[in-house]
């Protein structure tokens, strides 16, 4: 899993929590 500039230690429970809420990928970016 490569690291996101925003992202600390992120377990798989929190990711579930917070990947609705972060913005969608903008096009041209790094495919997540």
């Amino acid at each position: 899993m490569s690291s996101k500039p925003y992202a600390t230690n992120l377990t798989d429970a929190e990711w579930a929590i917070l990947e609705p809420l972060l913005p969608k990928a903008k096009p041209g970016g790094r495919p997540r």
